[in-house]
């Protein structure tokens, strides 16, 4: 029974991510079409167009790890911002990256990198009430990729990102309250304080550093990928972790050390760590929820 279940979620996985990096192809409209389909749609559609699994995952490789600095910068903007309390970022595709800088102004990069030298379309950067920031693609973009930049000096109240398919690194930030969800893609948060925090992708791969910390509480959940997640370098916290259906990978010196308690089951488990050294009550509350895909927690490098 376990072997079927792992075969099924095997094909479901590789179904989802085949449709992420085939749908690319078809512009931002296309993704967001794929990606409201339910999960039997995908598998029907994609069970019946996948040859290997290895060619999927190659695919797959291509899609996350695409290497622009390898493909030439076709235009760039830049624009600058007041400081605001409230920041919001909208991007349909591509990377997103988030970092502290200085100054008094935010500082926004878009980059358009194509494999076609010959492209001259540009992709749109748009600013709203001085605090949202959205990027629109020309229709037939496939050969249009794109990385936004935006540097923040100061500590800021609201910081809320979407991504429909791409990448998004949030690192050296601080906010009162962060929210970072994307459709398909990966998330890693560095160095990143906060009071509360969602992290959450329906497709991808989420890292958590030890130096990332909040005051209240911290949300993470992934529908399909794999969440590494480092124990938090200050104390005192609570974590409780629930896996649907993967593996949940602790060494048993970080469960003693951190008075884990883990309970596995033949699809899943769930549990929680405690640390509690300096004897204050524990205000930092941390959930990770893993629906398919492994869960790894582990000590901070």
């Amino acid at each position: 029974m376990k072997k079927a279940l792992w075969i099924t979620a095997t094909v479901v996985v590789i179904s989802l991510l085949c449709t992420v990096c085939f749908s690319v192809a078809l512009g931002s409209q296309g993704v967001q079409t794929i990606l409201s389909q339910d999960w039997e749609q995908k598998l029907a559609y994609w069970s019946h167009n996948i040859k290997a699994i290895d060619d999927a995952l190659d695919a797959v490789d291509d899609f996350a790890d695409a290497n622009t600095e390898n493909m030439p910068k076709t235009n760039e903007q830049i624009a600058e911002l007041p400081l605001r309390d409230d920041l919001y970022v909208r991007m349909d595709c591509g990377e997103v990256v988030i970092q502290r800088g200085t100054g008094d102004k935010i500082i926004t990069k878009l980059e358009q990198f194509s494999r076609d030298i010959h492209e001259t379309r540009n992709l749109v950067l748009t600013i709203t009430n001085e605090n949202t920031l959205s990027v629109s693609y020309p229709n037939d973009w496939n050969h249009i990729q794109a990385r936004l930049t935006i540097t923040i000096p100061h500590n800021i109240t609201t910081l809320d990102i979407h991504v429909s398919a791409g990448n998004l690194d949030i690192e050296d930030i601080t906010a009162t309250t962060l929210s970072a969800d994307v459709d398909a893609g990966n998330i890693s948060l560095e160095r990143v304080t906060a009071k509360t925090a969602t992290v959450h992708t329906d497709l991808g791969e989420i890292e958590i550093d030890g130096d990332v910390r909040m005051e209240d509480s911290l949300t993470v959940t992934n529908d399909c990928g794999d969440v590494e997640f480092d124990i938090p370098r200050t104390a005192p916290y609570v974590l409780e972790f629930q896996v649907d259906m993967g593996n949940i990978q602790i060494d048993e010196e970080t469960e003693r050390l951190h008075y884990g308690k883990i309970q596995r089951t033949g699809t899943g488990g769930d549990g929680y760590f405690l640390r509690n050294d300096v004897g204050k009550d524990v205000q930092y509350h941390i959930s990770v929820t893993v629906k398919l895909g492994n869960l790894k927690i582990d000590e901070a490098d």
